[in-house]
């Protein structure tokens, strides 16, 4: 209990002068008309009011503290990766010396914080062991977003007032981090790394999934810190970069590289040969050095690089062997990831017919021996059919079915131009005029025309990897010219002009595309394409890459980006970091008129994601995620045109894969991101302290236990009423003792 006077001390200092002037006085008083001793009894109890009187004025307070019945909670949570293992400073780890500092506060604390002990690397757990596992020497990554949004959904924890980690911050600077509800306070457990020597494998980028028979290009950045520049200079004599592939269970170089000299980092380049088979290749980058360094932690690195069997084959059908097909034919002849097969009907004179096939397997021999398929399963064999110049009438009610459900099942036709295509071909009436991607007419006569029409693309389309020859070849010649067209009716909804063509004051489509139930439909409204492949090499070039890049673009249906354009905003997707990219409608559809279906999943399961649109028009939109853990999540969308009887037609489907976890190697920052980390623990409401601050923290502990505290405050006067009572009884006892002394 604590007294204190709310009064000015010179009203004190008074009161004391005149309570004794008053004291003398009335014993002199006293004195004159009564005994000695009785002076002194009656003086007594008008010296205990006085008493009363001047500690009512004076207003004393009583103060009384008490703590809470709950000490104050705290979590420590200890980053146990293995940069943490690393002995920066003298003959103790990282690790070591994060451990002794939660010790010190444990032992210093004790009764008055209740602490509560968490560990992490890319997971978190509240005991080491689980972490290390059977290998305590294997590399352990760090995970900081993960062990923050795992803190968040922690149920173990008891609502802890405040969190202390102890980390080295990992090797990759965050944003959009998930944070804890709580302050989080850093203690950044590292030395200033930099003056330490250490070579590093910092990034290596590869492709996660290539074709059979193509390159694959691998990346490394190597970083030499700390080194002088005489040490630097020597690189390239005691350094070098080796690629080693696991085969027969022995890891065999297939590639080095010599660290190019004189550079702190630098960037190298591997190219693996052409794969020829399908599975799962096991990769690992070495940094080989002979300069003393830090640590070898960061100077390998591990990675798997799958290869698909993914060959697009496409099945040619004519009734003859003409130009176009013989173009097409030597176009894809040197792209070997294209397998074509050619079906000819060839006419013998009555009404019988010949069919010829071209290809090397003998099932699709068999099978096409006969004539079109008439069935989708066989179509099915192919990932897209090109239709030449073809009449109507040729076509069966069994091939024109199959050849529909083939394209609503994900397949892709092409149809070409020509006297016996289109309208003049006499589709308007035709099973198959619904996969034409515009209004037929049933006129035949001026459909086709023959002339000079030059070329372009519209100004929407010019980024479609598709034409990206052709508008190259724009910027710098005048339009190529095509010698017929068939003219086509309006487009129908789902369809888009890729390239156009002029007729007399406008233009038309030429190259059209459209999506038809889960498949797309491609019609080319000419003949003469074919003459490009003959005029000259810039133009055989063009034709070339169009035929390959359309034929390409159609096999992969669910990533196409002529009506979905998706920009990703980062490059990096860690657990705990939320994922965002933007989407646009494209193809010049009116605001609103395309909707837009999403879903992302993992392993098979549903995430949570949000999807919003982010202006008025009705055509851009913000996707998001928060992934929990690493792992493969699958981003699927479709932008649906709505339909009558409520139905919604597809336009187009997209489909990404993104790899959660890190890219970079553990170890390939050891120097401590200060600026990352202070910015971190301000956003949650705490701060970062460098290791040889970690005192600082102890303040702040104290002022939380202060805080926790309460006071209460009693005023002597009003306190239970004593102090009136007290008054009271002593002039009672007055009273009673002067009648006793017949002094009343």
């Amino acid at each position: 209990m604590i007294w204190q006077c709310s009064s000015e001390p010179f009203l004190i200092v008074s009161g004391l002068i005149v309570l004794l002037a008053a004291f003398a006085w009335l014993w002199f008083y006293l004195r004159k008309g009564y005994s000695q001793s009785v002076a002194w009894l009656l003086l007594s109890f008008r010296f205990l009011l006085l008493v009363l009187l001047f500690l009512a004025l004076c207003d004393p307070v009583s103060l009384t503290t008490a703590r809470p019945d709950e000490p104050l909670r705290v979590t420590l949570v200890n980053d146990i990766s293995s940069s943490m293992d690393i002995a920066d400073q003298g003959n103790m780890s990282r690790n070591e010396r994060a451990e002794k500092l939660c010790q010190e506060l444990m032992r210093d604390y004790e009764g008055q914080v209740s602490f509560t002990r968490r560990y992490f690397t890319d997971e978190i757990s509240d005991h080491p062991g689980a972490l290390l596992g059977d290998q305590p020497q294997a590399v352990r990554q760090t995970d900081l977003a993960a062990a923050l949004l795992a803190l968040c959904d922690d149920k173990h924890l008891a609502d802890p007032d405040m969190l202390i980690m102890l980390t080295d911050g990992g090797d990759q600077t965050l944003a959009d981090i998930i944070l804890p509800a709580e302050p989080l306070y850093i203690i950044a457990v590292g030395a200033d790394v930099p003056d330490i020597p250490d070579a590093s494998l910092v990034r290596v980028d590869f492709p996660a999934v290539v074709d059979v028979l193509a390159e694959a290009r691998i990346t490394a950045v190597t970083e030499f810190a700390g080194f002088d520049k005489e040490t630097v200079s020597l690189i390239p004599a005691q350094s070098y970069l080796t690629l080693e592939e696991f085969h027969d269970n022995f890891w065999v170089e297939i590639s080095r590289l010599a660290v190019a000299g004189g550079q702190d980092i630098s960037r190298h380049e591997f190219e693996i040969n052409p794969i020829d088979s399908s599975g799962v290749r096991q990769f690992r980058l070495n940094l080989v050095t002979d300069v003393p360094e830090l640590t070898l932690l960061n100077n390998s690195l591990e990675f798997a690089i799958e290869v698909r069997d993914k060959q697009l084959r496409v099945l040619y059908y004519a009734h003859e062997i003409g130009w176009e097909f013989k173009a097409v034919r030597n176009c894809l002849a040197d792209d070997s990831s294209i397998k074509l097969t050619a079906l000819f009907r060839l006419a013998q004179g009555g009404s019988e017919s010949q069919f010829v096939v071209q290809t090397s397997d003998s099932d699709i021999r068999d099978m096409l021996g006969v004539g079109f398929p008439v069935e989708a399963d066989m179509l099915k064999n192919f990932e897209c059919v090109i239709i030449d110049s073809v009449a109507a009438a040729s076509w069966s009610s069994q091939q024109s079915q199959a050849l529909i459900d083939y394209v609503a099942d994900g397949g892709a036709v092409v149809f070409l131009g020509g006297e016996l295509s289109f309208a003049a071909g006499g589709y308007a009436r035709s099973e198959l005029a619904d996969l034409i991607p515009f209004s037929l007419s049933d006129v035949v006569s001026n459909n086709f025309v023959t002339g000079q029409f030059p070329v372009t693309v519209p100004v929407g389309m010019q980024q479609d990897t598709v034409v990206s020859e052709l508008v190259n070849y724009l910027r710098i010649q005048s339009p190529p010219v095509i010698e017929s067209v068939n003219i086509p009716g309006s487009l129908k909804p789902a369809a888009l002009e890729l390239v156009s063509a002029g007729l007399g004051q406008g233009s038309v489509p030429l190259i059209v595309i459209s999506r038809f139930g889960n498949g797309q439909v491609v019609a080319i409204n000419t003949n003469t394409f074919w003459r490009w492949s003959r005029d000259n090499e810039q133009l055989k070039d063009v034709f070339n890459s169009l035929w390959r890049q359309l034929l390409k673009s159609l096999a992969d249906i669910t990533d196409p980006g002529r009506i979905l354009k998706v920009q990703w905003l980062q490059d990096d997707f860690l657990p705990g970091q939320n994922v965002r990219a933007l989407i646009a409608i494209g193809g010049n559809y009116p605001a609103g008129m395309v909707h837009l279906n999403a879903a992302v999943t993992r392993a098979e399961k549903p995430a949570d994601f949000k999807l919003a649109a982010i202006d008025d028009s009705g055509n851009k939109y913000e996707l998001s995620f928060l992934p929990e853990n690493k792992g493969d999540y699958f981003i699927n969308l479709e932008a649906l045109l709505p339909g009558g009887a409520n139905q919604k037609q597809v336009l187009e489907k997209y489909s990404h894969l993104i790899t959660v976890g890190s890219g970079m190697n553990e170890g390939a920052r050891l120097s401590i991101n200060h600026i990352f980390l202070n910015d971190l623990a301000f956003r949650s409401g705490g701060v970062c302290y460098r290791e040889n601050n970690a005192a600082m923290l102890r303040q702040v502990l104290n002022d939380k236990i202060a805080q926790r505290t309460t006071r209460q405050f009693s005023y002597l006067v009003s306190y239970n009423n004593y102090f009136i009572s007290i008054f009271l009884i002593l002039i009672f006892i007055e009273f009673y003792v002067r009648r006793k002394l017949n002094l009343i």
